[in-house]
């Protein structure tokens, strides 16, 4: 059985950065500030005291995220950190909007016939469970 798992708010704390204004108002002192705490959090963010034993249970689990390619080299770091698998991380491609996060979870999980998909956003397990009949989803949080 594949089982899948979102990484931010499922097997880690979800990301809670303080962010005064949307993107495009930020200044470039405000959007480095900003850059440097998430990295922070992508190394260090707290694993989840729930769902950790669930992920180490499973023989091959993968994760799918909505984090992008360029977060690799932490999102590595903490899962060689705080877990002792390694696991195959499928990266979103594109823009971080909730709807190219749902398209890419859903073609992966399609993909990989992915049967359980653990998630702590419900309006992507709402997007995911229509495009994926195939696959259990496990709303976590």
């Amino acid at each position: 059985m594949i089982i899948g798992f979102d990484l931010d708010g499922v097997l880690c704390e979800k990301q809670n950065i303080y962010k005064p204004k949307s993107w495009r108002y930020m200044n470039g002192e405000e959007r480095r500030q900003y850059q440097a705490r998430r990295a922070q959090h992508i190394r260090t963010a707290k694993p989840s005291v729930i769902n950790a034993p669930l992920f180490k249970e499973c023989i091959d689990p993968v994760i799918i995220t909505g984090r992008k390619l360029k977060d690799k080299p932490g999102t590595e770091e903490w899962v060689n950190r705080y877990t002792d698998k390694e696991p195959t991380i499928y990266y979103l491609e594109g823009e971080k909007t909730r709807q190219n996060m749902i398209k890419h979870k859903a073609a992966t999980i399609n993909k990989l016939g992915v049967e359980v998909y653990y998630e702590d956003d419900i309006k992507i397990i709402r997007g995911l469970y229509r495009l994926c009949p195939d696959t259990r989803f496990i709303l976590v949080g």
